[in-house]
């Protein structure tokens, strides 16, 4: 049976590098409708060198997995100069090949890095360890160390590292400043405990959360490690291999650290000549959707705000508007109506979840007689009519043709046979109602209605 099948490596999306896995997602497609359920998918790469199967859950066409959790992915692939070709099959039906990158972005300060340099994604800082080997270095027992540094890419922190000389069993806190030193703003604090960290004398590894730390290319942040119950050691290199940063120990040594990211990719505008804008679609011309959670006049579906916080615009999941600047929030429709008698009621739901401030009715309908002139409506010549009370049974020539011409107040003689008159009533948190109380010949009627609250 055909089958398509499209994929996504989350190519700064990476585990440990020493790991060799790599996460992939896609889109299983049979038939041209989207798959539900469990697959078989063999992936393999296609000079021979690696394979593995997986049984994959597999939901309205979307799964996940993680390539190298059962058989790990050879070192190579992640060289950047590597380019490596992977074949899937799905329920054994060989599907098209897919082009393998090497994904990684990887910041690594390396004791005995000849050039002095920060290595960025080279093979050789993959299993930089050299505890043994490292020169001039300094392992005196002290409370808490840290080391600045300066990431090349935009992305978010994944993992830290340190190497540890002695860790003396305990728990240890790692918190990320902006800045170099401590001095600037927290992004990052959380204790790990002693259970997970591996015996000392080896690097010992700080796994972040998804996105919790964004990190600005160019911009210099600092690393912090404390000892929560005791006095730990570490190397320290004073031959600073890394000119990207500074430690506690000085301005010429560095901690023997490592950093990995998340690199975010920007989304491109993409234009066509005759002047559409698409923002993070394939087309052109295709729109940017944002959907929200609820329908609720107090959650926002769509948030501007400015560098300094305020907002700029909030557009509510109700279809309200609401920012600081404004907070008369303000809900409108469309209403059409033809009552058949006095007494009627009409009910329009506004669902704002409060009671209106105000409501305003703005009636009107397309009958002429007598060069009367309509204000408010679509048409000169319409008749208006004011719900007030009391009720008025003269004319009044407010901006209208001539003095002689009229708006016409809810008049109940019987040359108003073709206007007609409501009130409102029944106004609480999602809805009013309109009553008819005078003459209504003229139906259907139109009108906009606004709520302010």
């Amino acid at each position: 049976m055909p089958w398509l099948l499209t994929a996504t490596f989350f190519l700064a999306c990476l585990v440990p590098s020493f790991a060799q896995k790599l996460p992939f997602q896609g889109k299983l497609l049979e038939n041209g409708q989207a798959v539900n359920g469990t697959k078989s998918i063999t992936f393999s790469l296609t000079d021979g060198s690696w394979t593995e199967t997986h049984s994959v859950a597999v939901t309205d066409g979307l799964y996940s997995v993680v390539l190298g959790s059962t058989t790990p992915l050879p070192l190579d692939i992640f060289d950047y100069s590597s380019e490596r070709d992977l074949s899937l099959s799905v329920e054994g039906e060989i599907l098209p090949n897919i082009t393998l990158y090497a994904p990684l972005g990887k910041f690594t300060s390396v004791p005995n890095n000849p050039t002095g340099e920060f290595v960025v994604g080279q093979p050789d800082t993959i299993n930089i360890t050299a505890a043994s080997n490292a020169t001039n270095t300094n392992q005196v027992a002290i409370d808490s160390a840290w080391q600045s540094f300066t990431p090349e890419k935009n992305g978010s922190v994944t993992q830290a590292s340190l190497y540890f000389a002695n860790f003396n069993g305990t728990d240890v806190r790692l918190r990320i400043y902006t800045g170099e030193g401590l001095g600037g703003s927290l992004l990052y604090d959380s204790v790990y405990a002693a259970s997970n960290f591996t015996a000392s004398g080896k690097d010992q590894v700080f796994p972040l959360p998804p996105s919790a730390v964004s990190l600005m290319a160019t911009q210099t942040y600092t690393l912090q490690w404390v000892g929560e119950s005791a006095k730990f050691s570490m190397n320290i290199n004073e031959s600073n291999p890394y000119n990207g940063g500074i430690s506690s120990s000085g301005s010429g040594t560095d901690l023997q650290f490592e950093i990995l990211i998340d690199e975010v990719i920007p989304i491109a505008f993409k234009s066509t000549l005759n002047g559409d804008v698409g923002i993070g679609t394939d087309n052109p011309g295709a729109r940017l959707q944002v959907r929200g959670e609820d329908y609720s006049s107090s959650t926002s579906a769509f948030l501007v705000t400015n560098y300094l916080n305020d907002t700029l615009l909030d557009l509510r999941n109700d279809g309200s508007i609401d920012g600081e600047t404004s907070k008369l929030k303000v809900r409108m429709g469309l209403g059409e109506w033809s009552p058949t008698g006095n007494g009627k009621n009409l009910t329009i739901n506004h669902e704002t979840g409060v009671v209106p401030k105000m409501i305003e009715i703005i009636w009107y309908s397309n009958y002429h007689i007598n060069g009367n002139y309509g204000k408010g409506i679509f048409k000169d010549g319409s008749y208006l009519t004011i719900a007030s009370s009391p009720y008025h049974y003269n004319y009044e020539g407010l901006k209208t043709q001539t003095s002689t011409n009229r708006i016409l107040y809810i008049i109940r003689s019987t040359s108003t046979a073709n206007c007609w008159e409501a009130y409102l009533t029944n106004i609480n948190t999602n809805s009013f109602s309109l009553r008819s109380t005078g003459y209504y010949t003229i139906c259907p009627i139109k009108f906009i209605w606004k709520v302010y609250y």
